[in-house]
């Protein structure tokens, strides 16, 4: 049997793109609505042994999966320099006005901010990311990586994305719309607590914290005295602030079309590229914005290949796996609820 195309390619990558040129089948060729059925096709009855229509699934066959353990460990070269690290900002001026993703593990808010250094003479919106600032041995040391790092999972998330973003950056791929700009991290005072514990709370809020403590009723006091726990000033919460994105939802299968699924893909090629591993593939992190553009988001379980300890270790075919889930995810919404009638 001959090699597959991605196991001459994976030595090579990232320095070498799958795309120039291109693996066989490397983007789902037409549209599952304008495509012919042919005999390659999953047959599924709607039900079997009666007169009810047919669907056919389209199928297409992963170009960037892996079955070769030789070649797993293999480590991508490391860059001549490391990127400097994210600045520490200060905050001049700070309103939270809305929380943006009430069933997210670490909280996003939608903030005005004024910042120190950055050159605008009023206000933005800006949207903050907050990672909670715990002691050690208040984890639940179900991890690894958390006992042998020393720092509660929050904070390892946090440094996570802070060397994510630094990556990024010197590559330039904010400047290009492949991810968010971010301006860099500071630590939320007392106030800023108090302000975002008040915000009113969504039923999706509620409903979050329902199912974290088990418990049936949830009131408004309650949710507070929660935000205020979690987020308690002995160690100040820290935060990431980023440019507010307009007009951006997951990517879908109301959304999904070829032009998006190439720009996924080679938009995480180019992530890969800056030495930086996303390691999160799923559609929350993955943004359509008008006219058909993709952008990446949530770094906080990205590895950099910079970092060289086991903790983050990150290998070519860590990075290869990650064009494979992302691929199988673009292929999960072609085809879902698209499916070809037969008649």
């Amino acid at each position: 049997m001959a090699t597959p195309p991605s196991h001459t390619l994976l030595p090579m990558y990232p320095e070498k793109s799958p795309f120039e040129p291109a693996l066989p089948n490397v983007f789902p060729e037409k549209h599952p609505a304008s495509l012919n059925p042919g005999s390659d096709t999953d047959l599924d009855e709607a039900d079997a042994g009666s007169a009810s229509p047919k669907f056919r699934k389209l199928r297409f066959p992963n170009p960037f999966l892996l079955f070769n353990p030789d070649i797993e460990n293999q480590a991508p070269p490391l860059p001549d320099n490391i990127p400097p690290p994210l600045p520490e900002l200060t905050i001049l001026d700070l309103h939270f006005l809305e929380k943006l993703n009430p069933k997210g593990r670490y909280s996003v808010y939608k903030v005005s901010a004024n910042i120190d250094g950055v050159e605008r003479s009023q206000s933005k919106t800006f949207a903050m990311k907050v990672f909670p600032d715990l002691d050690p041995d208040e984890q639940s040391q179900d991890s690894r990586e958390e006992e042998e790092s020393g720092l509660h999972w929050s904070m390892f998330r946090f440094r996570k994305e802070k060397e994510a973003y630094a990556h990024l950056i010197h590559a330039g791929l904010s400047e290009r719309g492949i991810v968010p700009h971010c301006y860099g991290w500071f630590t939320l005072s007392r106030s800023h607590v108090e302000q975002f514990s008040v915000l009113p709370v969504s039923e999706d809020d509620y409903e979050y914290l329902i199912r974290q403590n088990n418990r049936e009723v949830l009131d408004e006091g309650d949710y507070s005295s929660k935000m205020q726990s979690r987020l308690d000033d002995r160690r100040p919460p820290k935060a990431l602030i980023f440019d507010y994105i307009h007009n951006i939802e997951p990517i879908s299968h109301l959304n999904i079309t070829d032009k998006v699924v190439q720009s996924t893909l080679m938009n995480l090629y180019e992530i890969h590229r800056s030495n930086v591993y996303h390691g999160d593939i799923a559609a929350r992190n993955i943004m359509v914005l008008p006219g058909e553009r993709v952008m990446w988001f949530d770094f906080d379980h990205a590895n950099c290949t910079t970092d060289t300890s086991w903790l983050a270790k990150v290998t070519r075919f860590d990075m290869f796996r990650d064009l494979a889930f992302t691929w199988e995810l673009c292929e999960s919404f072609l085809n879902g609820p698209r499916m070809i009638y037969v008649e």
